[in-house]
């Protein structure tokens, strides 16, 4: 069955858990607060709360109980990734304000009741449900505000309220080959795309191994974007590593991800 999986994870919950210290009244009311937040535009875009992982919520459209194809599932899932991270921004609250967010399409994704003989879960299994759990955490790491496959950025490419930075392509555990990864921006919210254009012509000019080309682009894609382009500053830095050290004869322009 088509399906896009979504898992959304707070940020610097460990290590505002450890600020609070037993004060359990506290933690329960924010983090009550923020998931209220966030569950409320993921149900908005009707998709289905499979489960709360700790601090993490795991969701996904497609299925006998949604309606819409598999481009409309991707479109709603991302357009509700999108909704719950503002929220959760203007919601201001003093602990929680940003979560990991991965999200993948897949079109053999088991959905169902499954479990044992005496209890069950509607939930989904696969290897999509899987890709989408690897890309939450290498979300924070490729610095990016939400990190999603190449699947789903197809699926939604007729979507021009959607701007997708291509990021290039990582290695994540359990997958043979590497992925593509993209980041989803609102139109709307993007005072000035020009970063985008820069970045992907410096991750071109980086995957040709003119890395000296690349830090320039890229250096000018993290001036260009008004806060600054986090991506843009850790692949100045991967720039720096290769320019010093050289790329090896059988060097992939390929992150590794941490589980």
């Amino acid at each position: 069955t088509p399906a896009t999986i979504l898992f959304m994870d707070i940020k610097g919950f460990t290590e505002n858990c450890e600020k609070l210290g037993n004060d359990l009244d506290t933690l329960g009311l924010h983090l009550g607060s923020v998931m209220d937040c966030v569950v409320r535009e993921l149900s908005r875009h009707d998709l289905i709360i499979d489960k709360f992982i700790g601090d993490a919520i795991m969701s996904f459209r497609g299925g006998p109980l949604c309606k819409g194809d598999p481009a409309e599932n991707a479109y709603q899932v991302v357009r509700a990734a999108l909704a719950g991270a503002k929220a959760l921004k203007e919601l201001n609250d003093p602990y929680f304000t940003r979560m990991k967010i991965g999200g993948a399409s897949t079109s053999d994704c088991l959905i169902g009741a499954f479990g044992t003989s005496t209890r069950l879960s509607y939930t989904a299994l696969g290897g999509g449900v899987n890709l989408a759990a690897r890309l939450e955490p290498a979300c924070g790491q490729c610095g990016t505000e939400n990190l999603f496959c190449e699947t789903t950025r197809d699926l939604c490419a007729a979507r021009k309220d959607l701007v997708w930075r291509r990021w290039g392509r990582i290695r994540v555990h359990g997958k043979r080959l590497p992925v593509r990864v993209y980041e989803a921006f609102d139109r709307s919210e993007l005072e000035d795309g020009a970063f985008i254009e820069t970045f992907h012509r410096a991750v071109t000019a980086f995957e040709g191994k003119n890395f000296s080309a690349a830090r320039t682009l890229f250096s000018e894609a993290d001036r260009q974007r008004p806060e600054g382009d986090q991506p843009s500053r850790d692949y100045v830095l991967w720039c720096d590593e290769l320019a010093r050290s050289g790329a090896p004869q059988d060097w992939e322009p390929v992150m590794r991800t941490k589980k």
